[in-house]
């Protein structure tokens, strides 16, 4: 048979020979053809050579690659293909004649299908070659982010690293300065006239200054952890800045620096948070101070704008805050030091970063007023040139309503200072002889005698405070300044501690945090958990400054806490002010009928204390028979312990604390309800009236007869 074609690609009909068409010649001398992708749509038309009776010539056809068998086409004569896949097929035609007498040779033309651009494999090979280094691109993008938050987390713990470090090491530094400062600050006080007053003074000048940067970190970390919070006050800052001022004029004047304060207002009413003002002027001023020379000059001023401001030098920074305030006030340090290149500037407020070898110091100070700026909600800017100065300009927001309610001192102050429990003093032991309920008259001159003696001793006894630490020099220091006063004894740590309160049931203790075998707090914890000595003030000493080591020392009992080097002044009036109120308590209580017992008493242990006792007192109270055994019996304690705790709390012994509870309550009969005085007399437990007019008249200052009197008399009025 032969093949005649008309090939349709793009919904066109091709020739051989036309333009567009994949035929270079014609289909009967055609081998193959090869068609673009968008030529997948054809049809061929063939015709046997059978001319007889060629209307009854039959054709069957096959697409090799595509058809899975022989197609039979009939007389038609024609095959179409819609849409091939791109490759190589061959199409083979076979024809018989109208006697069925088929060509089994047939016939055959190759077709190739070229694939689109994007299926081609060089496209591929392209493709997968931009997409493996995309891929590349992005996994090493990936990969140095990984690297770098890596670094930044490493880095990260290097810096809380090295701040616990040098946290730590501040901590061991405290005790050491301890033992300088006390000394020192003795001897100033004791030794005014030595020819070494001087050298005094340097010692103790350079020791508070080491005390200043030991606790310049301290307060670094409070930031970077969290736990230095803002608190703001309205207040005067001209004034406070003059304040701050006068600390440096000795310190430039002794330089040869010009020191000099300016301002344009009077910046009254400003709300800032005292403290961190206070730090941010003294880092800046102390840096400038440190890095002008002789001959130089250094300025402190306060603006309330910066309209007309120009930068003083070429090169600056500038630190923003999130927070944008309506007004702010601007506290500006500049000096003529020797300034700051370009390239370093940008690192100006890095952590431990120095600009030159010439640059001392720990590279945190600045980075301290960068965190305080911010914690304060404002900016910094900063303007520098090398061998020329260095000015820098601290922006504040000055408004009540810059700042959240838990940010204001004055709406958020609590009642602060020192936090008393029962204060106590040591005293003579209870007499052998038990509390006789019923005392004959010729009796009652020999209690009132003893009573006297009694307190006269209370007055002519030191008052015992027991240290307990493990350093022996600071313990001997403390010793010998405190024993001018007061008896004191030692122990070592916590567990010596604990047996010689136990012994020698001291009026205070004085104990340090870090010991070795028990330490502060698990010390202070179980002897407040002692009723027996829970209420024996504890003041307690640590290397730590932060709050949370504040409230935790606080959680575990203490009710005092004082944070190392020690100032012994400040040590010498706290303890005396302790004992002080603890005997304002008492008297208190002894003149004032109106004055509870649980009054004498605030931590949770000794109410629980006080109540049982009252307790068994008021039930027993009938009673005649009530004596020193039975409370010891009820309250589980033996004589000793209950009067040393009775007598730490009231001042009293048992004998007399019983009294005076019958008395009070006889006098709230009296005062309340009409009953006769033998019957006043009876609901308490005395049984005579001549002992409960003497021991009225002792407790109330007038017998009962008098007492009713001036009441009737008052009632009438």
């Amino acid at each position: 048979p032969g093949i005649f074609h008309r090939i349709q690609g793009d919904e066109r009909y091709y020739a051989a020979g036309c333009k567009g068409s994949p035929l270079k010649k014609d289909i009967s001398f055609t081998t193959e053809i090869k068609l673009k992708h968008n030529q997948s749509t054809f049809s061929f038309s063939f015709a046997g050579l059978n001319y007889t009776a060629s209307e009854n010539n039959n054709y069957v056809y096959q697409l090799v690659g595509f058809d899975k068998g022989w197609v039979y086409a009939g007389k038609s004569g024609k095959a179409s293909y819609t849409n091939l896949d791109p490759g190589s097929y061959v199409l083979k035609v076979r024809s018989s004649n109208n006697d069925h007498v088929w060509n089994n040779r047939g016939t055959s033309i190759a077709i190739s299908i070229a694939p689109p651009f994007y299926a081609t494999w060089w496209f591929r090979l392209l493709v997968t070659g931009v997409i493996s280094y995309i891929a590349y691109i992005l996994l090493s993008l990936k990969r140095r982010l990984v690297v770098r938050e890596v670094e930044e987390r490493k880095r990260e713990e290097m810096h809380q690293i090295q701040l616990q470090f040098f946290t730590n090491i501040s901590h061991e530094f405290r005790t050491p300065l301890s033992l300088i400062l006390g000394p020192i600050e003795h001897l100033l006080k004791e030794d005014s006239k030595t020819a070494f007053k001087n050298y005094y003074k340097t010692i103790h000048k350079n020791a508070r200054r080491l005390l200043s940067l030991i606790n310049e970190l301290m307060d670094f970390r409070k930031i970077e952890s969290g736990a230095l919070r803002l608190r703001v006050i309205q207040g005067n800052l001209s004034l406070f800045i003059d304040e701050v001022a006068e600390e440096f004029r000795e310190m430039a004047m002794d330089k040869n620096i010009r020191f000099d304060v300016k301002k344009n207002g009077s910046f009254n009413g400003v709300w800032f948070d005292r403290h961190i003002i206070e730090k941010i002027v003294l880092n800046l001023i102390n840096n400038s101070l440190k890095y002008t020379q002789p001959g130089g000059s250094l300025s402190l001023e306060i603006w309330s704008t910066m309209e007309e401001f120009n930068p003083r030098f070429a090169n600056s920074l500038v630190i923003q805050s999130n927070y944008k305030a309506g007004n702010y006030i601007y506290i500006r340090v500049a000096d003529t030091g020797i300034g700051i290149s370009k390239d370093s500037i940008n690192h100006l407020f890095e952590r431990y970063y120095r600009i030159t070898d010439s640059h001392l110091g720990s590279g945190v100070g600045l980075a301290f007023v960068k965190s305080l700026t911010l914690l304060h909600k404002g900016k910094i800017y900063v303007s520098s040139e090398k061998s020329e100065g260095t000015e820098i300009i601290i922006a504040l927001p000055c408004d009540k309503d810059n700042y959240d309610q838990e940010e204001l001192w004055e709406e958020n102050s609590e009642a602060g200072g020192i936090r008393l429990e029962s204060i106590s003093y040591k005293d003579e032991q209870e007499p052998e002889s038990g509390l006789v309920p019923e005392l004959e008259p010729e009796t009652v001159q020999d209690v009132q005698t003893e009573t006297a003696d009694s307190e006269k001793q209370m007055i002519n006894v030191k008052r015992h405070i027991l240290i307990v630490d493990d350093n022996e020099e600071l313990r001997t220091f403390l010793k010998e300044v405190l024993s001018q006063d007061y008896h004191v004894s030692e122990a070592a740590d916590g567990h010596a501690g604990l047996t010689k309160v136990k012994e020698e049931n001291p009026d205070l203790i004085i104990s340090d945090v870090m010991m070795p075998r028990m330490d502060g707090k698990e010390f202070c914890r179980l002897l407040k958990d002692d009723i027996e000595v829970n209420h024996i003030p504890f003041l307690m000493l640590t290397a730590k400054n932060s709050v949370e080591a504040e409230i935790e020392g606080i959680a575990s009992g203490a009710d005092i806490y004082f944070s190392k080097p020690i100032n012994i002044n400040l040590l010498k009036i706290s303890l005396r002010k302790i004992f002080d109120q603890r005997q304002k308590l008492k008297e208190h209580y002894s003149k004032n009928h109106q004055t509870e017992l649980r009054d004498l008493v605030h931590s949770t242990k000794d109410r629980q204390f006080m109540d049982k006792l009252l307790e068994i007192v008021n039930v027993q109270l009938v009673n005649p028979d009530l004596d020193i055994e039975f409370l010891c019996s009820e309250m589980g304690m033996s004589r000793t312990k209950l009067y040393q705790k009775i007598n730490a709390i009231t001042g009293q012994s048992i004998g007399e604390l019983i009294r005076s509870i019958r008395l009070r309550r006889a006098l709230e009969i009296m005062t309340q309800e009409d009953v006769l005085l033998t019957e006043v007399m009876y609901r308490i437990g005395i049984q005579t009236q001549s002992y409960f007019t003497k021991a009225f008249k002792k407790e109330f200052g007038k017998t009962p007869t008098q007492y009713l009197q001036e009441l009737n008399q008052k009632k009438e009025v």
